[in-house]
């Protein structure tokens, strides 16, 4: 797995909406809490429902965790291992990825998606990367308002020719469950101001998947 080094300086603001920390997991919990929640079954049936729409030869997967959704997406499209690049502001994060798929041989960065393409890991000669499925699931809800412009445009000026942004994040509000930090972003109106072409979103659940094209 290639190395790309990392840059985490950047800080993010308070929570809103009144939520409240989760607490941490170890790694064994961390993969049961996602195994066992029905809720989660029915996202990744839906997310991997709408990409059997597309057509992709190359994944830059944003956030991958432990790889719960990689490990599905090669699963299904085994060929995009030859071209599959992961970021993540957690090194841990990206070992877990590759612990849990030891045959893949990754490129991947460690970093934030959300610093200006002029800084950090983006001014690496191997950015920024070009992809047919660029895919963020439960991530840009993790981003600060004051962020969450430049999390986009970056995200959207990854996309390859003819390929296309797909999101997953909780739109609904949860109350009285707490979890991490979290915002409800207006996705739509960001991905326009960014240069959306088209936005198709499927509601599942309390979360919304988007598919961005530009």
């Amino acid at each position: 797995m290639a190395n790309v080094p990392s840059d985490v300086s950047d800080t993010h603001g308070t929570q809103l909406d009144g939520i409240h920390d989760a607490q941490p997991y170890d790694w064994d919990d961390y993969e049961a809490y996602f195994r066992d929640k029905p809720a989660y079954h029915s996202q990744e049936e839906a997310l991997m429902a709408i990409l059997s729409e597309l057509s992709f030869e190359s994944v830059f997967e944003v956030g991958p965790g432990f790889g719960r959704i990689t490990a599905l997406i090669l699963n299904q499209w085994p060929a995009v291992a030859q071209d599959y690049t992961l970021l993540d502001i957690s090194e841990a994060m990206i070992e877990a990825t590759s612990k849990n798929l030891p045959t893949v041989d990754f490129l991947y960065f460690i970093g934030s998606i959300s610093v200006p393409l002029d800084a950090g890991i983006w001014a690496s000669p191997q950015l920024p990367i070009k992809a047919d499925l660029v895919l963020a699931v439960e991530v840009l809800m993790h981003i600060h308002p004051n962020e969450i412009m430049q999390a986009v445009d970056n995200l959207l000026g990854a996309i390859s020719d003819n390929g296309c942004l797909v999101t997953v994040d909780w739109t609904v509000p949860r109350p009285n469950e707490p979890f991490g930090q979290n915002w409800r972003h207006d996705y739509p109106n960001l991905f326009l101001a960014a240069g959306a072409r088209t936005i198709q979103a499927t509601l599942v659940g309390l979360q919304t998947i988007y598919v961005v094209e530009v």
